[in-house]
């Protein structure tokens, strides 16, 4: 898959914080009767969570054409290439860019010789994109599927 010119990805900075709140409350509707404070402590437990299963957790915005629209966060580990987490706000959803991040993080995993993993809900439209892209469910454990490549 060839990589858009308009894509683009850049480290997570402090001041993309409002930006993350914004796409984190968009890729979680179900929690949106929260309202901002408990959303917001929400994603931060999740942060938490992220950073403590994987220390070295790499996050970055992408970019289309220079502007935020989403973010993808991977772990290297000595048995996977983690896809921690991807999101991409509604309306640059279904425009191949999650495609393109995924297929270019397989092939780094592929050069690396290791399998690519991600942990997704049973329910998120994103377990089709994995499986179109080549991801298999190794395990079901509901709510989420294991899903890995090869």
């Amino acid at each position: 898959m060839v990589w858009p010119a308009a894509l683009s990805l850049r480290a997570l900075q402090p001041s993309d914080d409002a930006f993350m709140a914004r796409v984190y409350a968009a890729c979680k509707p179900d929690f949106a009767f929260l309202g901002e404070p408990l959303l917001s402590l929400q994603r931060q437990a999740s942060r938490r969570g992220y950073l403590a299963r994987f220390p070295d957790l790499q996050s970055h915005i992408i970019l289309w054409e220079d502007e935020p629209v989403g973010f993808v966060e991977v772990a290297w580990t000595e048995q996977a290439l983690w896809g921690v987490d991807l999101g991409l706000l509604p309306e640059h959803r279904n425009q191949s860019i999650g495609a393109h991040i995924i297929s270019d993080l397989q092939a780094q995993a592929r050069r690396a010789g290791l399998p690519m993993r991600f942990s997704v809900l049973e329910h998120n439209p994103a377990a089709r994109l994995y499986a179109r892209l080549g991801f298999r469910v190794e395990a079901a454990e509901p709510p989420y599927l294991q899903m890995i490549y090869p």
